[in-house]
């Protein structure tokens, strides 16, 4: 805990919010998958499928991360989050914005996405406005400070690329070649928003909280170089063919579709390779059921990278859906479900047991959630992404649907477990 400015930490109201919200997003996911089956994996770009990616992307990594954030930046870098009580109208603003735009866009309801866009605009400026003054006020240089503001800088890069995408389904036109625009935007959105944060935010809480080795600084500058190199090519190569400049054209057609692979082998397989070394090699041996979330999500990255190049490559809409569900509920999912069970019983302890130590008997952080409640969240999770993708790669309806409800029992067992934890309060 050395280096940490707890007592900056916002009010645990601020972050579980957000944390609450994002298994409500992934219970919805699942609960759309178990009614709709196939017909939400067969077409890419399909409104039940865009549907779908949104209610992960947004709905259920989304308001986790923006969570993390007003929790982390105060504690970890030492710079307290300006105006942190207006979380609470980010936080509705977000949440129904997320609502309309998937309900708008699966159901074609051009109506819908155009309130979305007013809602999650508003939600994303009240956001990064506080955020972004903290980051540039903390005067932390470490990689996860880095690693953290490039994950906010490609927020807002995203916010502005995805809100112009939007006005496609409101009723307006597209802005240009849809495949183009998507590239560059899932670019920005998994390398460049998602993935910066979660390797940031491991570096600082994998030897936290698991007492495992930290990675040597050489090796995490190397691979926050090539997350941000492969996170922001595509969107070089879409600005440079927007602008025009026919001699260099067919170098932006490359930056575009093969751009994000230095990310590729920074998050997929040097991050995985280090956590998993560094996990190894642990002062901590003891049973732990959050670390095997790291360690499962870690074990996938060589998976990942074979999986991108087929969905690089391959015309068969099955190669991308395999790699979409292996990022968003594999890597990025199991990580997300894993610290939820970890970092809510250190909040809930810390704000309402720590201060009792030495007065009354308090109970340990461990036993706010039992390793037995977490062990059944990892084997669902493990059980719904593995039928998924058997459902993806053997065209099954039932399979999809089996997923799909593994997926809401996944998301209903993990809810009900920060339930529990945030209703413990001190006997006195």
């Amino acid at each position: 805990m050395g280096g940490l400015s707890l007592s900056q930490a916002p009010p645990l109201t601020v972050v579980a919010s957000f944390f609450v919200t994002g298994p409500l997003f992934a219970l919805a996911a699942g609960a759309l998958l178990l009614l709709t089956g196939l017909d939400a994996l067969s077409q890419p770009f399909a409104p039940l499928t865009l549907g779908l990616t949104h209610l992960l992307t947004l709905g259920f990594l989304g308001s986790v991360m923006m969570g993390a954030l007003y929790q982390m930046i105060p504690v970890v870098l030492g710079e307290p989050v300006p105006w942190v009580r207006s979380a609470h109208l980010v936080h509705a603003a977000f949440s129904v914005g997320v609502a309309c735009l998937v309900y708008g866009i699966a159901a074609t309801a051009p109506a819908f996405v155009f309130g979305a866009i007013g809602l999650l605009g508003a939600a994303i400026l009240l956001f990064l406005l506080p955020i972004g003054l903290a980051l540039t006020r903390s005067k932390a240089r470490t990689q996860t400070a880095r690693g953290m503001r490039f994950a906010v800088f490609s927020l807002l890069l995203l916010a502005t690329l995805g809100l112009w995408m939007a006005h496609g389904h409101a009723g307006m036109a597209f802005p240009g070649e849809r495949l183009r625009f998507v590239d560059a935007h899932l670019s920005l959105g998994f390398f460049g928003w998602v993935a910066s944060l979660l390797i940031a935010i491991s570096w600082q809480v994998v030897p936290m909280f698991y007492l495992a080795e930290e990675q040597p600084e050489r090796l995490r500058r190397l691979t926050r170089g090539l997350v941000m190199l492969g996170a922001l090519a595509p969107s070089v190569g879409l600005l440079g063919l927007r602008l025009g400049g026919e001699s260099l054209a067919p170098m932006f057609e490359l930056l575009l579709r093969y751009g994000a692979a230095p990310a590729v082998v920074g998050a997929f397989l040097l991050h995985p390779w280090l956590t998993l070394r560094s996990i190894q090699r642990r002062k901590r041996k003891r049973r732990d059921a959050s670390l095997r979330f790291w360690q499962v999500a870690m074990a996938l990255g060589p998976v990942l990278a074979l999986a991108a190049v087929a969905a690089s490559t391959l015309t068969d809409p099955r190669a991308r859906f395999a790699y979409g569900l292996l990022t968003l509920w594999g890597w990025a999912g199991l990580v997300m479900h894993g610290m939820l069970g970890r970092i809510v019983p250190f909040l809930v302890w810390f704000h309402r047991f720590s201060p009792l130590a030495g007065i009354e008997k308090i109970p340990s952080m461990k036993s706010l959630l039992p390793d037995a409640r977490a062990e059944l969240g990892l084997r669902l999770h493990v059980a719904s992404l593995v039928t998924l993708l058997a459902g993806v790669l053997l065209s099954s309806d039932l399979l999809v649907r089996a997923g799909g409800a593994l997926v809401a029992l996944t998301a209903i067992v993990l809810l009900r477990n920060l339930m529990l934890v945030l209703g413990r309060t001190p006997a006195t």
